[in-house]
C-alpha cells in the first residue's frame, strides 16, 4: 500500500531524447509501489522520438539562429556591480562572464526534467509586462529577488556532518585552510595553529548560458527560464560564458554527448517542456536536499 501522507510533486520529463533508460529509471523510481508501466513508457518515448525526427526537418537551424543582445544602458551599472561580486567572480572561472539578454526560443537544455510545482511558483512572480530594463526582471533572472531558506546541520559522529535544505541548490562549496585565530565559537583541546573550513550553502544560482560554437546551452536556471517562457516572455538576462569544445570538463553532460547538443540539427530545447507530446508529467515523492560532509586525518613521520 502506498502511504497517503507522502507529499508528491508534479514533474515533467522530456521524451524522445537519448538515453531512454534514464527516463524509464526515473519513471520506475517515481512509481508509488514500483508498478510503473515501463512498456507504456517506452512506447510514449518512441512516439516523442518520432515527433522530434519531424521537428529536426521543420526546425532545422533553430538553435543556430540565436542572437545575444547587450543589456539596456540603464542596467549597466547594476551589471558591473553584480559581476564584481566576490561570489560571482569565484563561481564563473571557466571563462570571463558577461551579462546579456538571451532568447528563450532555441535555448538548448541538457537537464531532462523539471519540477512543475516549483516552475508554477516561480511563474507567479513573473510579470508578462516586464521590459528588458525592469529591475525586477534583472533580480528575478539573477536570483537576487529573495533569500535562500536556512540550511539545517547535524553532527552525526566524530568526523561526519549531515546538512539538509528544501532547496535543491544547497551544496558543498569547498574547503579552505585558514589561521586558527580566524575561527570563533569553538575551543578545541590543545593549542590550535591552523583550521580547515568546510563550506555548505548555496550557489550564485543566476541563469547561466554557455555559448559553445554559436549554440546557446542553458547551464543553470531551468525553472526560471521555464517560468519566463510560460508567461510569454521571449528573453532572459543571463550570465553568458564562451566555451570551446576543448573546454567542456565543467559540463560533463554536454561533453559526453556532443553529437546531440553541439552537432544535431535539432537538440532538445527549453520550449519542449511546454509541448505535451514531448513530455511526460509524473507525480514524484517530495524530497529535500541532503549533503553529507566527512573528513579524515592521518599522522605520518616523514624525513625533516
Amino acid at each position: 500500500m502506498s502511504d497517503p501522507d507522502l507529499v508528491r510533486e508534479r514533474w515533467a520529463h522530456l521524451l524522445g531524447v537519448p538515453p531512454m533508460e534514464e527516463y524509464l529509471s526515473f519513471l520506475y523510481q517515481a512509481s508509488a509501489e514500483g508498478n510503473a508501466d515501463l512498456p507504456g513508457g517506452a512506447e510514449r518515448w518512441h512516439r516523442a522520438a518520432h515527433v522530434l525526427a519531424e521537428l529536426a526537418v521543420v526546425e532545422a537551424g533553430l538553435v543556430e539562429r540565436q542572437v545575444v543582445e547587450e543589456l539596456p544602458p540603464s542596467l549597466r551599472e547594476r551589471s558591473k556591480e553584480f559581476l564584481s561580486s566576490p561570489a560571482v567572480a569565484s563561481t564563473y572561472i571557466t571563462s570571463v562572464p558577461s551579462l546579456a539578454l538571451v532568447p528563450l526560443d532555441g535555448l538548448i537544455v541538457y537537464q531532462p526534467r523539471l519540477n512543475l510545482g516549483y516552475g508554477e511558483e516561480l511563474s507567479t512572480r513573473v510579470s508578462p509586462t516586464w521590459s528588458d530594463d525592469d529591475p525586477h526582471f534583472f533580480d528575478f533572472c539573477l536570483a537576487l529577488d529573495r533569500s535562500q531558506p536556512p540550511v539545517d546541520g547535524l553532527q552525526v559522529n566524530a568526523n561526519s556532518f549531515v546538512f539538509s535544505s528544501p532547496s535543491t541548490d544547497a551544496r558543498f562549496l569547498g574547503a579552505k585552510l585558514v589561521e586558527s585565530q580566524q575561527i570563533g565559537g569553538y575551543v578545541p583541546p590543545g593549542r590550535p595553529a591552523k583550521a580547515v573550513v568546510l563550506y555548505v550553502g548555496y550557489s550564485v544560482n543566476a541563469i547561466n548560458i554557455l555559448d559553445i560554437d554559436n549554440r546557446l546551452i542553458l547551464n543553470n536556471g531551468h525553472h526560471r527560464c521555464y517560468a519566463l517562457s510560460k508567461s510569454g516572455l521571449t528573453h532572459a538576462i543571463a550570465v553568458v560564458q564562451h566555451l570551446s569544445t576543448n573546454n567542456l570538463s565543467a559540463v560533463p553532460a554536454v561533453q559526453q554527448a556532443q553529437d546531440l547538443y553541439l552537432e544535431s540539427a535539432r537538440p532538445p530545447v527549453l520550449t519542449d517542456f511546454l509541448r505535451p507530446e514531448l513530455t511526460h508529467e509524473i507525480d514524484v515523492q517530495h524530497r529535500v536536499r541532503q549533503i553529507r560532509v566527512q573528513f579524515g586525518s592521518e599522522e605520518l613521520h616523514a624525513p625533516g
